[in-house]
């Protein structure tokens, strides 16, 4: 049979550093240890006394001694001899050194952390070393309450509260409600993300942020904005709905508020800090949203803001919420540890200035395009008017000329030709009705001059 080996000294060494180090640093279990320790030392002290000095009994105590058995008479006798003063001068230095060095380390810790009063030092020491009486908070509704307050003594005020987890950290237990996360952090970054249930924190774990994981709702009365144009506008009753962010991850009766841990420290680690301290990340995503309102606004002119264009059907706010929806919007939302769930507007208000100064421009505008509208309108009428008095003209010849020979030789009578222009004349003003000094009139005042001198001969030109 293979006999086990030894473990070798590399080992045996690290084990002995890991044993004192959880003896120096560790928590729960460590500081019962911790306890025993101490006490430890004390009985050490308290038998060395006694080993040291010659005690010698008072006379009444002897004679009890003597009454008992002698089993018994050593036991008790025993037992007495460390109460004595010969023994408790060795033990006794050892234990006001213990409680003055417990006391000193609390008011030192009170100093350091600027602590309301010394028995919230004590308890945060106590806690650390010896795991007495573990503080504890509640975490619900987006934040955490301390339920234990120190009691007021005989004419004193009540006291501050003596937890020290809010101010400190751990040690210590957090109790985490359904629909809440909690960060918690040491001096190296983040330590612990934690759900629903009983934690506990370590020493110097403190609580960095508590997110609420329901879905959030803010409201804003107005926004703000200026148009493109440089003109003043609100948007009132600007509502936005959002939560953090769960990784995709669907609610089930086992896990009712899933949440993502990067999220969560995106949440924590990305907010802003002015002059009030870090912001609410709530309010952070609602600025954010206002923010993309105004951008929006600042590139949009006020008549395509607040007017819809005769073919889209869709309300100009919704090319505002539209924008929620891009990828690079989404994409800002989720850099936060936000889930947009949705955004609704309200009315987009002007000042009363600016619009009655709109509807003049608009009202000079229109009166314009009116102007414009009937210029054209004349314009084509007399077009129209010209044309048809061009083709009575071009009909009135064509009626004329069609039943003259083109030969010289056979030209006809004058009467025939009157009679002739007579007809293409009555024709045409019957196809064409002109205005007052139109062509008619006038050709049949020249047909009456014509038949007053229809006697006369006429003269006809050969070419």
């Amino acid at each position: 049979m293979k006999r086990s080996s030894l473990p070798s000294g590399k080992y045996m060494g690290f084990g002995i550093l890991h044993f004192f180090y959880n003896l120096v640093e560790g928590d729960l279990d460590w500081a019962g240890r911790r306890q025993f320790f101490v006490g430890l030392g004390l009985v050490v002290f308290l038998l060395m006394g006694r080993a040291i000095e010659q005690v010698t009994h008072p006379p009444f105590i002897q004679q009890y001694l003597d009454t008992l058995p002698q089993w018994a008479s050593l036991v008790v006798g025993l037992a007495l001899s460390f109460v004595y003063p010969q023994t408790l001068r060795h033990f006794m230095p050892a234990l006001v050194g213990c409680v003055l060095a417990v006391l000193l380390a609390s008011n030192y810790v009170r100093d350091l952390f600027d602590l309301p009063d010394l028995t919230t030092g004590y308890r945060y020491l106590t806690a650390s070393m010896f795991g007495w009486d573990y503080p504890s908070i509640n975490i619900k509704s987006g934040g955490y309450e301390v339920a234990e307050k120190s009691q007021p003594g005989p004419g004193q005020v009540k006291k501050a509260d003596t937890n020290p987890i809010p101010i400190i950290g751990g040690p210590g237990y957090v109790s985490v409600a359904s629909g809440n996360v909690a960060l918690f952090e040491r001096v190296g970054g983040p330590s612990k993300v934690a759900g629903a249930g009983r934690h506990f924190i370590r020493r110097f774990e403190t609580l960095r942020e508590v997110v609420d994981l329901r879905d959030q709702f803010r409201t804003r009365d107005e926004v703000k904005a200026l148009t493109k144009d440089g003109i003043p506008v609100k948007v009132r009753n600007v509502q936005a709905s959002f939560r953090a962010r769960t990784s995709n991850r669907d609610r089930t009766p086992k896990e009712t508020f899933p949440f993502s841990i990067a999220a969560i420290k995106h949440i924590a680690y990305g907010k802003t800090v002015g002059h009030k301290g870090p912001s609410v990340w709530t309010d952070g995503v609602l600025k954010s949203v206002t923010g993309i309102i105004r951008g929006y606004v600042s590139r949009t002119r006020l008549d395509d803001l607040i007017a819809r264009p005769e073919a889209d059907v869709r309300d100009p706010r919704d090319k505002i919420k539209a924008g929620f929806e891009h990828k690079e919007t989404r994409k800002r939302f989720a850099d936060m540890g936000v889930d947009l769930l949705w955004v609704s507007l309200g009315h987009i208000e002007t000042p009363q200035d600016v619009l009655d100064e709109r509807i003049r421009t608009w009202q000079a505008d229109w009166q314009r395009q009116d102007k414009v509208t009937l210029a054209e309108g004349t314009a084509e009428k007399l077009r129209l008017m010209e044309y048809a008095r061009a083709l009575a003209r071009l009909d009135f010849i064509e009626t004329i000329t069609k039943h003259v020979p083109l030969s010289p030789d056979e030209q006809p009578p004058l009467e025939l030709m009157l009679v002739q222009f007579a007809e293409a004349l009555g024709t045409t003003r019957r196809r064409s009705q002109l205005s007052s000094g139109g062509i008619g009139e006038l050709s049949m005042k020249q047909l009456r001059q014509l038949t007053e001198g229809g006697d006369k001969g006429g003269t006809v030109i050969q070419g």
